[in-house]
């Protein structure tokens, strides 16, 4: 079977059994992503150790330039044959004695649910770090099914931003009618989010996407495109002073400057919401502290969303075509291409998303 895989010994020879790599530098680490071809993973449906399990066939896998384990300051090591990834799209190949409702043939995406009961998930959430393997053996309760109405590009770049978007709306519970701003620019999770806003029925102010993408995001839903690029907040402390502040701030981006700004535009009693841990000590929050304070505002942090948060999505996905932004699809001999688009210096503005072929299987 083939496997997506990377490592970051780019001075030495690739390892035995790719057939093809690209180098580009993620986080500034040169980073080489390479096509390994490993033994197909092993499945007996009637083994006892299977009973909960399922055996999958990858049809597509997303990459998230922030979200992904792809460096030493994240959790997984990278390896020459492991997979990377957490955003995939797959059909049900086999299943355990115990696993109902996912006949063969079905498609579906992992379901990322933190904090969680049931065990299921693999790293702190995630169901999987290791998504581009053409075939894998994950458990049942830790899947979901996709419907036919979503297309294999937006399911595969659908869980992790979708889910952690429609969280984020949860926790930060905007009352009926208010103003809510949301950072991030044109990433998948603010895309989400205001999907999620759209669902509740409020028009969010977006803020900072680039300049280039304006005319990709004018059918979502949103009240106000502010503040291209990000460079500042100018357009939305206007519009702070004239709702009275927002009910709510809700950041993907997560930096100091971004908190500090953001919970000057709250309204009294406002919320600030990150699903990114800021950078800085404890000096840089001064002023963010004496704001919550005198507002009476609060902060709340988002690792993941919930089961509950990804059924949400999907159900809003079916009723009113929403879909999570796709860039690109890439192929067998694609890679150095697929790469390049997703952590390279092109100018994006969703995920790019690799499909296996049904040759070399």
């Amino acid at each position: 079977m083939r496997v997506v895989v990377a490592d970051q010994h780019t001075d030495l020879p690739a390892p035995v059994g790719w057939s093809e790599y690209a180098v580009v530098p993620v986080d500034g680490v040169p980073t080489r992503f390479g096509m390994a071809h490993v033994p197909r993973t092993a499945f007996d449906p009637t083994a006892d150790y299977n009973r909960d399990h399922v055996l999958l066939r990858l049809k597509a896998f997303a990459l998230g330039r922030w979200r992904d384990v792809l460096t030493q300051r994240h959790d997984c090591v990278l390896g020459p044959h492991r997979g990377l990834g957490v955003d995939f799209v797959a059909e049900v190949v086999a299943t355990g004695t115990n696993v109902t409702g996912f006949p063969p043939g079905e498609r579906v995406i992992p379901c990322p649910d933190w904090p969680t009961d049931t065990g299921a998930p693999g790293t702190r959430g995630l169901v999987t770090c290791n998504a581009s393997r053409e075939y894998a053996r994950l458990p049942a309760a830790s899947l979901i099914g996709v419907g036919s109405a979503i297309g294999d590009d937006a399911a595969a770049a659908l869980s992790t931003s979708a889910s952690t978007g429609f969280a984020l709306v949860r926790r930060a519970d905007p009352p009926p009618g208010s103003r809510v701003l949301v950072c991030g620019g044109a990433s998948g999770t603010a895309l989400a989010t205001v999907a999620a806003l759209v669902n509740r029925g409020l028009r969010p102010a977006l803020h900072g996407v680039p300049r280039r993408h304006l005319h990709r995001v004018d059918h979502l839903g949103i009240a106000d495109l502010v503040d291209p690029d990000g460079a500042s907040f100018a357009q939305a402390r206007q519009l702070a002073r004239a709702a009275g502040g927002f009910a709510a701030v809700i950041d993907v981006s997560g930096t100091t400057q971004g908190i500090r700004s953001a919970v000057a535009l709250l309204g009294l009693g406002g919320r600030y919401v990150t699903c990114t841990p800021p950078a800085g000590g404890a000096d840089d929050y001064a002023d963010v502290f004496r704001l919550l304070v005198v507002k009476g505002a609060s902060l709340a942090g988002v690792h993941l969303g919930t089961r509950a948060d990804l059924v949400e999505a999907l159900r809003w996905a079916d009723e009113s075509g929403w879909r999570p932004a796709v860039d690109d699809g890439y192929t067998d001999g694609d890679l150095a291409k697929f790469v390049d688009h997703q952590f390279g210096e092109f100018p994006r503005f969703g995920d790019a998303v690799f499909t296996y072929s049904d040759s070399g299987a």
